[in-house]
């Protein structure tokens, strides 16, 4: 629930780790985990994953000795292995992911890690989760990346259930913005789906794991009957292992919006193959069966964003967003508060309640963010200023409407957008609504000489501004 526009964290204690019973050493969520080294399910009382080699954990503390000291296991994938560990040099908390040589999908898996995991590694914008390092051994692949102290959007849902669609947008508007930014250099994630979505304590939102999904292959089904991806959110094009585009990440945020709203992924079935099936051949439920109380607008946008077809899909996941209602350039954070924030102790999961259909927000409906330039500030999320008016005098007849012209701002590296000293939103900035006439822009980042000009933008013109490059400042 919310109050005075913060949200009230329902009085529930906090997510406790508790001792594996069975075999005495891994630490399990209280409640709904599993012992991430022997599988056990205190909920089931049986084994119901496979357990973790301890000749794989023994490897991993070895090989990786002079570099990191291991503190925790924090979870396991179908493919993967995370742990809590700090980088001895920078005594840094980082997240490592450590995959197994023998699930890597082939003899040339070591090359293909190491240049998609570089290419992951390029993406610098503010809503992906940067990686630090990448690094190969004779028993497994690992990279370290932020340690976002906090949780998944996995585990939000897993513990609240549907959102209301503002709460929604909330999460959409960031993952659309960063997956912009990744398709217009080329880079498409191909595993979108809510463990792959991070928020953290003060609500940013970040997505992480580009490029791990390509780096395992390239057809969709391997010989162990893994996928490349994960099969209920995969795009018809991506279970035939056809070429892809940035409309196959927009087809799995179209089915992660989907699941966000009625609480359950569109396709399930009972085996890998009926699951690939139903994305492949079968036409998509409405989400008005699920919630009533969505618009026929957001349905269609949903439906045209689940398309078979990449073509009839919108052409990008800024205009997918744009018609459930939401707005990608604000490219603000979620504001949460709570009196008990996640901590090492309550990690993997999420303690804040998602909101429950027709519920109040989970979050403050204002995006904010602080900057590191001048101290913190909270930002407007209003459009540009409008130029200054000339004196008034009594128009001879009523004046006629002027179309806005608009502005799209992208940067290399990102930066801040001010419009005649009014926030943006960080780089890219999309078809920002402007009233004719001049404007000052600003593209700021800390650390880089600002970007400054003057525009003249007449009423329905689009300027577009690209690859404006930020130039180090040299430290005395």
């Amino acid at each position: 629930m919310t109050e005075e526009g913060r949200l009230v964290r329902p009085q529930t204690p906090p997510a406790a780790r508790v001792i594996c019973p069975r075999c005495r050493v891994g630490e399990i969520t209280y409640g709904s985990g599993v012992c991430p080294l022997c599988g056990f399910s205190p909920a089931t009382g049986e084994v119901v994953e496979d357990p973790l080699p301890a000749a794989l954990d023994e490897a991993v503390r070895r090989e990786l000795g002079e570099q990191l000291r291991i503190e925790r296991l924090l979870g396991r994938g179908g493919m993967s292995i995370v742990y809590l560990a700090r980088e001895l040099e920078l005594n840094r908390l980082v997240a490592a992911k450590v995959l197994p040589i023998h699930l890597s999908m082939g003899p040339d898996a070591v090359e293909r890690f190491k240049r998609e995991a570089k290419i992951g590694a390029s993406l610098d914008h503010p809503h992906i989760v940067p990686v630090h390092r990448i690094g190969t051994t004779p028993t497994f692949l690992w990279y370290t990346m932020k340690w976002v102290k906090g949780g998944s959007l996995r585990d939000l849902l897993d513990r609240g259930g549907p959102m209301s669609l503002s709460d929604c947008l909330k999460v959409l508007e960031p993952v659309a913005a960063a997956l912009h930014y990744a398709h217009r250099r080329g880079i498409i994630h191909r595993d979108i789906k809510p463990a792959n979505i991070l928020i953290d304590d003060t609500g940013w939102v970040g997505i992480c794991d580009f490029g791990i999904a390509k780096a395992f292959g390239a057809t969709p089904l391997t010989h162990t009957g893994a996928a490349i991806g994960t099969p209920g959110y995969m795009a018809p094009e991506q279970c035939y292992g056809k070429a892809l585009d940035g409309r196959a990440d927009q087809y799995s945020l179209a089915i992660l919006a989907y699941e966000c709203l009625a609480g359950k992924v569109p396709f399930t079935g009972d085996s890998l193959g009926e699951i690939v099936r139903k994305h492949c051949m079968e036409p998509p439920p409405r989400i008005t069966d699920a919630r009533p109380d969505v618009s026929a607008t957001v349905a269609e946008a949903l439906n045209r964003s689940l398309s078979k077809r990449p073509e009839e899909r919108f052409e990008t996941v800024v205009d997918f967003v744009r018609a459930l209602g939401g707005d990608p350039t604000r490219g603000g954070t979620l504001v949460v508060t709570a009196e008990d924030t996640a901590s090492l102790a309550s990690l993997p999961t999420v303690p804040i309640a998602a909101a429950r259909s027709r519920g109040p927000l989970i979050w403050a409906a204002l995006a904010v963010l602080v900057l590191a330039i001048g101290g913190a500030a909270l930002l407007s999320r209003g459009p540009g200023s409008p130029a200054p008016t000339a004196p008034s005098s009594p128009p001879a007849a009523p004046a006629r409407p002027v179309d806005p012209g608009r502005l799209s701002v992208n940067s290399t590296p990102w930066g801040e957008v001010f419009v005649d000293d009014t926030h943006v939103g960080p780089t890219p900035v999309l078809d920002f609504e402007l009233p004719p006439g001049q404007h000052r822009l600003r593209v700021v980042r800390p650390g880089f000489a600002p970007y400054e000009q003057i525009l003249e933008i007449a009423s329905g013109e689009r300027v577009r501004l690209s690859d404006i490059v930020l130039k180090p400042v040299r430290q005395p």
